[in-house]
């Protein structure tokens, strides 16, 4: 199971919740704007401080999730990641809001929780709380301030979500759920660097939709610098309840029905990685379930030089030749993080006895991070697989 599914299992849940208990999306059962529609902020904050006393710096953004349902309540969670400044591997952290109203956080690397993270947002914008190791032997003090001193962009968090139920009348009607979380640069980013990273933000959010009819009203990324943000919502929500009811057309309603295979999903959301001195480091997870034994998920990373602004690739990192000894340092990150003997062939968890630099990744001051979404190069079971190699340890490769 990937980082990105765990985090998203809380929303996910509550999307299962709101199919049962919304109400149709839609009065001529066609594809519109809904009564269940929402266009919410959640917020995005960049915090730097301590763990104990180690410096981190933490990326943490609020999603909330709100119905107008009487079954359903406001849900508010918490996602993002944080690293330790000396090494600057990205840690993924997700949860919500306790009973007593405190932010919990769960800490996962190497396919397992390892840390435990309470705490409460003081009015001077200061997180402070606690950490915690899975065994609860090893608690250490949180004090982390708000900041953007460090070259951070301000972002904001923008949500918009959406239900549409294939039959109006039916109370067990299969429903096709909408949800789309992103961040913005804030009203007061430089109008270069804002138009630059609205239009790569747009293209990111786009879905793949397998219907024909449906891929004629497909917005492409050349597209999005003419779109405001209603209208690819609206393109993209339009676009997804169209082949949703394309795929839907030889259903009958039927009260007695287990409808559970016939709702669809799609769902994406933002992170982000590292956001320092003009490099934006983020990622794009989204998930689809179109009925079958499960959905699918991925994550697509992008970094950005803000002051060219220009996504970076390989061959802006790395001198030419740079394969094989980064392919090394792939094979070694992975050795240590899933715990391979060293005489284990690669072929026992992979598909192939090696593995290679991909072009999804995402850039740190200090390393680079990898992501290989499920089926790429081993079985769906281990979920995206995400390696972090240091430039310590491929100094020679770097420009």
């Amino acid at each position: 199971m990937s980082n990105f599914f765990k985090k998203t299992l809380p929303l996910l849940c509550l999307l299962l919740t709101l199919m049962s208990a919304c109400d149709n999306s839609s009065k001529k059962n066609t594809p519109s704007v809904s009564e269940a529609s929402t266009a919410q902020k959640g917020f995005y904050k960049h915090f730097k401080g301590t763990i104990g006393d180690f410096a981190v710096t933490m990326d943490l953004i609020k999603n909330v999730v709100n119905s107008n349902r009487e079954a359903v309540e406001a849900w508010a969670g918490f996602s993002g990641s944080y690293y330790y400044d000396k090494y600057q591997e990205p840690i993924s952290i997700y949860g919500s809001l306790d009973s007593t109203g405190t932010i919990v956080l769960e800490e996962w690397v190497s396919e397992g929780k390892s840390a435990t993270i309470r705490g409460n947002l003081t009015p001077e914008g200061t997180f402070v709380g606690t950490w915690q190791d899975t065994s609860g032997k090893k608690i250490l003090n949180i004090v982390l301030k708000e900041t953007y001193s460090d070259g951070a962009i301000g972002l904001e968090s923008i949500e918009y979500t959406d239900s549409f139920r294939l039959f109006e009348k039916l109370k067990n009607s299969p429903v096709a759920i909408f949800g789309m979380d992103m961040l913005l640069p804030t009203q007061n980013t430089e109008r270069g660097i804002s138009t630059f990273l609205k239009n790569e933000i747009f293209g990111n959010m786009l879905f793949e939709n397998p219907s024909d009819e449906a891929e004629k009203k497909k917005v492409t990324k050349e597209d999005v610098s003419q779109l405001s943000l209603a209208d690819l919502q609206k393109s993209q929500r339009d676009s997804f309840f169209t082949y949703y009811r394309e795929s839907m057309k030889d259903e009958k309603p039927d009260s007695a029905a287990e409808y559970f295979s016939q709702s669809y999903s799609r769902t994406s959301q933002m992170e982000v990685l590292f956001n320092e001195k003009g490099l934006l480091s983020v990622g794009f997870a989204g998930y689809s379930y179109d009925g079958g034994a499960h959905g699918y998920h991925a994550t697509a990373l992008a970094s950005y030089d803000l002051a060219t602004k220009k996504q970076l690739t390989l061959n802006d990192v790395f001198k030419p030749n740079y394969p094989k000894e980064l392919n090394k340092a792939l094979e070694k990150a992975l050795r240590t993080k899933y715990a391979l003997n060293p005489k284990e062939g690669l072929g026992q968890m992979l598909f192939d006895n090696s593995i290679a630099a991909n072009d999804n990744f995402a850039l740190t001051r200090k390393g680079i991070l990898f992501c290989y979404t499920p089926y790429e190069i081993a079985a769906y079971a281990y979920g995206e697989i995400q390696l972090y190699v240091p430039f310590e340890e491929v100094k020679t490769l770097l420009k």
